[in-house]
């Protein structure tokens, strides 16, 4: 299949990597001790968080650069820690590891309709925004959830978090070419230059638990958390206006109810009676450090998990918090994510942290009032139940009953997955977008409330991805060809990165 070429700024569709390539930065690529020498630390954009890549293009810096607020600049040992970054990033040209070729043109402020005509604020006194975490091969999934946000008239700054180089320069650079509101942080460089993370210790985060990381890290105070592979049915800013997010500064959204003895169902004795591993955390939890005393909410004794009807309570996909509540929670997540899950597994990845930082540190949370939802095919033999990916109802229950978001990476990533992790077999497969369209939900089950389930896993009649007897309506008007797009998306960006990267090893 034939891919029109894309220009990742979505500027003229009909642009290719190869109209846009200069061939002097061409012959840099062959020489980069000698491009080095173009003033390294010249090449450095320092953004308010110091983490974006050099500029490929040294003579035309991004029009959305902003160097260190004066009040940063006072303080002795953020400029120590600036100048560390900088000799860093200085090696590396030194060494050649960061490539200088001008790959991307420069996205206008005009070229979205919810960026038209405004004025482009410096990011750091932005205080409301979301975060995304990325690594290479979830490059195309993330730069067109940046296209889908824009799509949806969403028009906060974007916080793209990786750890420890997982974006590589060429990635950096076409995600800072993609959108002007938009920085790139690695707050794993940080804390290792700090000393507050060891080598070893900087590298168990990435994967899953960059995201609580990059909660914890952000200087942003209304925060929304999306992953990459989020398809979007409206602006998820909405949250920000919800009932939920105004009582306690939170929106989380429920996972699966899977009824197994795993995770947060945990079983074993203590004083000889049974115990979950959620009851086990809340009991050893050294509530002393935070002065604190032992206290469970009612949310959680209320709670599916904690009455052992579910392995998993919260699915991450997308949150939204207030940190100018949290901060006793902020302290506890820390905890969590940084020692609590050497020593004890109640999660799968990182999704239980969030809610149980507020449940830990006696911090008011709310729950979306629905239970999740799956998008996919109805069942021949049981057509009250859909299997597929999860999906949420918009978490109002004074709000018309709408689908939000599906979390669907299978849905829609070029790429193919080779481990149940983060590998990913990054070759341009395009024949995979047909496999892609067939796959598109034709069902979603119905809005529920969040309630026990009769079936004990493994099933291998229903399994754990069925929303058994939830009821099975056709998906809403628009939705396929809102995933259409994105496929087109995704498969189009993927193609040219092809393109990129090609041009790079010739």
């Amino acid at each position: 299949m034939a891919f029109p070429s894309l220009s990742l700024a979505v500027l003229k569709p009909s642009t290719s990597f190869t109209e846009v390539v200069s061939d002097k930065f061409r012959r840099a690529l062959s020489n980069p001790i000698e491009d080095a020498r173009l003033s390294a630390l010249d090449k450095v954009s320092i953004f308010s968080n110091y983490y974006s890549p050099a500029p490929l293009c040294p003579q035309t810096p991004p029009p959305y650069q902003t160097l260190l607020p004066a009040f940063h600049a006072s303080n002795s040992g953020r400029l120590l820690l600036q100048k560390l970054l900088l000799g860093a990033a200085a090696t590396l040209l030194l060494v050649g590891l960061w490539v200088n070729v001008s790959m991307v043109e420069k996205l206008q402020p005009s070229t979205y309709p919810t960026l038209q005509n405004a004025p482009l604020p410096h990011l750091e006194v932005i205080t409301k925004g979301i975060i995304v975490c990325m690594f290479d091969a979830m490059l195309p999934i993330g730069v067109s959830l940046i296209h889908e946000l824009r799509k949806r008239g969403n028009r906060d700054v974007i916080q793209v978090y990786h750890c420890l180089g997982e974006l590589s320069p060429l990635s950096q650079r076409i995600l800072i070419n993609t959108d002007p509101l938009l920085e790139i942080i690695d707050p794993c460089t940080e804390h290792l230059l700090s000393g507050t993370f060891s080598f070893e210790m900087a590298k168990d985060f990435r994967n899953f638990f960059l995201k609580p990381l990059a909660i914890h890290h952000t200087r942003l105070l209304d925060v929304l958390v999306i992953d990459a592979d989020c398809i979007l049915l409206e602006d998820p800013a909405k949250l920000w206006k919800v009932e939920a997010y105004e009582t306690t500064g939170t929106v989380f959204f429920y996972d699966r109810v899977i009824r197994e003895n795993s995770y947060l169902n945990g079983k074993h004795e203590h004083d000889g009676k049974e115990e979950t591993t959620l009851q086990e955390l809340l009991r050893i939890w050294p509530y002393d450090e935070f002065n604190m005393t032992f206290g469970p909410s009612q949310t959680v004794l209320q709670a599916l998990s904690y009455n052992k009807h579910t392995a998993h309570e919260q699915d991450s996909s997308i949150l939204a918090i207030d940190k100018r509540r949290a901060s006793n929670a902020m302290a506890v997540l820390w905890k969590l994510i940084t020692h609590q899950r050497y020593h004890l597994t109640y999660s799968w990845g990182d999704k239980e942290n969030f809610w149980l930082a507020f449940e830990l540190s006696h911090t008011p949370y709310s729950f979306s009032p629905f239970a999740c939802a799956a998008t996919g095919k109805a069942q021949e033999h049981d057509p009250r139940t859909v299997c597929g990916d999860i999906a949420h109802y918009f978490p109002s229950a004074s709000d018309s009953v709408r689908l939000f978001h599906v979390n669907g990476n299978g849905l829609i990533n070029p790429y193919r997955k080779v481990d149940y992790v983060n590998g990913y077999d990054t070759q341009f497969d395009p024949n995979k977008m047909n496999e892609l369209m067939e796959k598109i939900p034709t069902y979603v089950s119905a809005q529920t409330i969040r309630a026990p389930t009769p079936i004990v896993q493994p099933n291998g009649s229903c399994p754990q991805e069925c929303m058994y007897d939830h009821g099975a309506e056709l998906v809403p008007e628009g939705f396929r060809e809102h995933f259409e797009w994105r496929i087109r998306k995704t498969f189009q960006i993927a193609h040219d990165i092809d393109f990129a990267r090609r041009t790079i090893e010739d």
